[in-house]
């Protein structure tokens, strides 16, 4: 049963709005759970990098609303997981105006602002294979994305700054159940690309009812670590892979 409303939650969630170079060296490197985001290039480390897979690249995609694929980075994965990838602006079908969400209720600093329809999806590979995808996160399989405390970076452009407080709630009935879905923001994008933290806040189930809050904010924690998830993408060709998204992007960046 629980399993059933988590998978309805889910379904609710995605219906309603979904929700990267050059080698590093043995020196100075990062920890697993750092990761460097400065001036459109980012930085970090794969923790228990498998470091005899060879040639190993990191795909970083978005899509436009036709869920045509949008690449905005590319890099070599070295040996020991470090990577570094130039992350370019997605372009105007990649950008949507913020706020869109009608259940928003809050205050936007600035209206105009277009941001990422959809966060980053990192994908490795190596060749024509897809090795899995790239998460920095507090946990180890997407099987457990919808657990209380679950939470994962989400990497987001905007074309200028803007800050954003309030939340989203949606209510809704689906075969039977009473699905109750909250998001809360308190957060701030500079003009470029942004790393955000959400977190699911709160879980609960009944037989009929299950509720769940999540938060979106500038707070990384040292709990969420660059991992290489075998369990996601992996049916997916690199080139098809924009259709395969499998973490929720907030409902505030999800154009109608």
């Amino acid at each position: 049963m629980k399993n059933l409303l988590k998978m309805s939650l889910l379904a609710l969630s995605l219906s309603v709005g979904m929700v990267f170079v050059s080698c590093g060296g043995d020196e100075d490197e990062p920890s697993a759970n750092a990761t460097s985001l400065s001036n459109s290039v980012l930085s970090g480390k794969v923790e228990s990098f498998d470091g005899s897979v060879s040639q190993v690249k990191a795909l970083a995609y978005t899509s436009d609303a036709e869920d045509t694929y949008i690449n905005v980075g590319e890099g070599a994965i070295s040996s020991t997981g470090s990577f570094s990838i130039n992350l370019v602006a997605p372009g105007n079908a990649g950008l949507c105006k913020i706020g869109m969400d009608s259940s928003f209720v809050g205050t936007i600093s600035d209206t105009t602002a277009l941001i990422s329809k959809e966060s980053l999806v990192f994908a490795a590979y190596s060749g024509t294979s897809v090795n899995g995808a790239l998460i920095k996160s507090n946990f180890t399989s997407t099987d457990l994305t919808e657990n209380q405390g679950a939470a994962y970076s989400i990497f987001v452009y905007s074309d200028k700054d803007v800050k954003v407080s309030g939340k989203s709630s949606i209510s809704e009935n689906i075969s039977g159940y009473q699905l109750n879905y909250t998001e809360n923001y308190n957060f701030t994008l500079k003009k470029g690309w942004n790393e955000l933290v959400y977190k699911v806040s709160k879980v609960s189930y009944t037989t009929t009812t299950v509720t769940e809050e999540l938060s979106l904010t500038n707070t990384i924690s040292s709990d969420l670590k660059w991992r290489l998830m075998s369990d996601a993408l992996k049916s997916a060709m690199v080139d098809d892979s924009a259709k395969a998204h499998f973490l929720k992007t907030p409902l505030i960046f999800k154009s109608k």
